[in-house]
C-alpha cells in the first residue's frame, strides 16, 4: 500500500470514528469522492472544503438538504432543479444563493411565508402583492422590509406584539 492510500485510510478511518471530524483538516489532495461524501452527509457545510472537480450535482443536493444555505458553496453552474428548489425549500436564508432567473413568485411566497425576514433579499420589481400578503402570515414579522405602501395597522400590531423592537419601523403616519 503507498503512503497516499495509507494517508486516505487514515482520513477515512477518522470520518467514521469522529462524525464532526472535519473535511478542512484533511489535506486538500487526498480528499478523495468518497471522503467529500462522508463528510457532506455529515454536515452539508463540509461541501466548501471539497475541491471543485469533486462536486456533482448529487452531492449538491445532499448538502443542501442538510442545510439551504450551503447553497453558496454550490458552483453556479450546478445551481439548477432539485438543488435550488431543496434550498429554497429551507426557507433559511437561502435566497440571496439563488440565481435570480429561477425565483419564481411562487417560490419566493413559499420562502417570505417560512422566513419573512427574507423580504431584504427580494428585488422591488419581485415584490408583488402575491409575496407581501405571503410574508404578512408568517410567523415573526420584520417591518423594515416591507414596502412602506404595505405597512397597515394590523401588520404593526403583529409585528409588535412579536418584538417591541419593531416599533421603530413604524411608519409616522401609522
Amino acid at each position: 500500500m503507498d503512503r497516499e492510500n495509507v494517508s486516505q485510510n487514515i482520513a477515512l478511518t477518522l470520518i467514521n470514528l469522529d462524525k464532526s471530524f472535519e473535511l478542512s483538516l484533511i489535506h486538500i489532495y487526498l480528499r478523495t469522492a468518497k471522503l467529500a461524501k462522508m463528510a457532506v452527509c455529515e454536515d452539508g457545510n463540509a461541501l466548501a472544503y471539497v475541491p471543485q472537480h469533486l462536486i456533482t450535482q448529487e452531492l449538491t443536493e445532499i448538502a443542501v438538504l442538510k442545510s439551504g444555505e450551503t447553497l453558496q458553496y454550490v458552483p453556479w453552474n450546478l445551481r439548477k432543479g432539485n438543488c435550488v428548489n431543496t434550498a429554497a425549500g429551507s426557507g433559511l436564508n437561502a435566497l440571496q444563493f439563488i440565481p435570480p432567473d429561477q425565483q419564481t413568485e411562487k417560490m419566493l411566497k413559499a420562502i417570505v411565508y417560512m422566513n419573512a425576514y427574507e423580504l431584504r433579499h427580494i428585488k422591488p420589481e419581485q415584490m408583488t402583492q402575491a409575496v407581501i400578503d405571503a410574508a404578512k402570515k408568517a410567523t415573526y414579522i420584520y417591518l423594515e422590509y416591507f414596502p412602506r405602501e404595505a405597512i397597515t395597522k394590523e401588520l404593526v400590531e403583529k409585528a409588535v406584539r412579536t418584538d417591541v423592537i419593531q416599533y421603530q419601523f413604524v411608519p409616522p403616519e401609522i
